[in-house]
């Protein structure tokens, strides 16, 4: 086990050479997987940003062979070997991921893998509230098989495996990629993770995935298999009513939550 640092001020900020680093204990990969990382220290020289959530999920589907059915395709226009239901087939293409029931009882997992140059289904019907461009982007949606390393998807890189309830997609312009960010909202939030364990989140959140129409400071909040894709109550929040978050800058800290979604050694 290794020791992270936690940067604080003196209390009175009267500190000329700025933070101070204090030693917070020792820390495991096991803190990371079971979100028993303690807080982390806020101050002035933190960058803080007003974020607003939404959430998104592993899609929980069955195979549809029956008429009217729609194929998922690859970015050649290929048939990968299963057909949804239009319901099903948008609301996958919607979360970027989904668990498929073959009729064989097996499952296969598939992730977004960019537009196709037509519509492979109009999803207008299935989202009617949707912005026209989000529908537009969704109903040209490739597909491709996740591999075995990354049973909940793939992130915006292929080295970047998803992590239930630690995985966040931002926008690039705003959240580098393996940015941490720690929202004080979502620490002491109960949460069920996709094993049945009932656990309570540290706070930290980890950028290792985009999404076509996340803009600005919204954050999308990854929970895994499911078919409820709101985020957690705590942190459930609008354009109007933001949320604070804080960039994480301890670098052992930062290396302990990619772990886990990093696929390679050195990713």
């Amino acid at each position: 086990m290794k020791k992270f640092i936690l940067l604080t001020l003196l209390l009175n900020g009267a500190c000329a050479s700025g933070p101070k680093a204090v030693d917070s204990g020792e820390i495991s990969n096991a803190h990371v997987a079971n979100f028993l990382l303690p807080a982390y220290t806020i101050h002035d020289a933190l960058r803080r940003e007003s974020i607003w959530s939404t959430g998104y999920v592993v899609w929980l589907t069955k195979e549809d062979k029956t008429s009217g059915s729609i194929p998922f395709l690859d970015k050649r226009a290929r048939h990968l070997g299963v057909r949804l239901s239009q319901a099903e087939w948008c609301r996958s293409a919607m979360e970027g991921t989904a668990y498929v029931q073959m009729e064989n009882g097996s499952v296969r997992t598939f992730n977004y893998a960019g537009m196709l140059p037509d519509k492979v289904t109009d999803c207008s019907n299935i989202f009617p509230s949707a912005a026209p461009e989000k529908i537009a982007m969704v109903s040209r949606s490739a597909f491709f098989e996740v591999p075995d390393d990354a049973k909940y998807g793939l992130g915006a890189k292929i080295e970047y495996r998803l992590v239930p309830y630690r995985s966040i997609a931002v926008d690039r312009n705003t959240f580098d990629l393996g940015s941490v960010l720690y929202i004080p909202k979502l620490r002491g939030t109960s949460i069920e993770l996709p094993d049945g364990r009932q656990v309570v989140h540290d706070g930290y959140v980890v950028a290792v995935d985009t999404g076509g129409m996340i803009r600005d400071k919204q954050i999308d909040f990854f929970k895994g298999p499911n078919r409820n894709d709101a985020p957690p109550a705590t942190i459930r929040s609008t354009q109007d009513r933001l949320l604070d978050a804080y960039i994480v800058t301890d670098p052992e800290l930062k290396e302990y939550l990619l772990r886990p979604h990093q696929r390679f050694v050195g990713s």
